[in-house]
C-alpha cells in the first residue's frame, strides 16, 4: 500500500502510530517506504474506538507538517474519518483514507473540517 501512495504522488512527511505491535509493524513499513522515522502516540492506542481521541491526537501535530500518516485501529480510525469528512467511511484493515483539510493549524481540526479526497483499499 505504501508503494501505491508513492505512485499516486503522496509524499508523507511524518508517520504517527499507535504503539500496538500490529499498528507499529504497519507504520514501520510505511516509514521505510517514505524514509521516515516512526513516532508513537499512545493516544492512538487508547482511542481505538474513540474518534474524538484520534482527532485530539491529530490536533497535536506540528503545524509545519502538511501530509501526515496516522496508523491506528478499527473502528476508531474509520469513525474519525467519518466525523472529520461528514462522509460515511468504513476502513478495512490496511485501508488508507486521504483527507484534505483547509485549516491553518492541526489544532483547528473539528467535525466536518475535511473532505475525503481518496480512499485506498487493499487489493484494489
Amino acid at each position: 500500500m505504501a508503494q501505491r501512495l508513492l505512485d499516486e504522488g503522496i509524499r508523507v512527511q511524518q508517520v504517527v502510530t499507535s504503539p500496538a505491535i500490529r499498528a507499529r509493524s504497519t507504520a514501520d513499513a510505511y516509514a521505510s517506504a517514505f524514509d521516515l522515522p516512526v513516532i508513537e502516540n499512545t493516544a492512538l492506542y487508547v482511542a481505538w474506538d474513540s474518534p474524538s481521541g484520534i482527532l485530539t491526537a491529530a490536533s497535536s501535530l506540528n503545524d509545519d507538517l502538511d501530509v501526515v500518516l496516522l496508523v491506528g485501529h478499527a473502528p476508531g480510525m474509520g469513525s474519525a474519518v467519518t466525523r472529520l469528512t461528514d462522509s460515511l467511511v468504513e476502513l478495512p484493515t490496511c485501508a488508507v483514507a486521504e483527507c484534505s483539510v483547509e485549516v491553518d493549524s492541526w489544532g483547528e481540526l473539528v467535525n466536518g473540517s475535511a473532505r475525503l479526497a481518496r480512499l485506498f483499499l487493499p487489493g484494489r
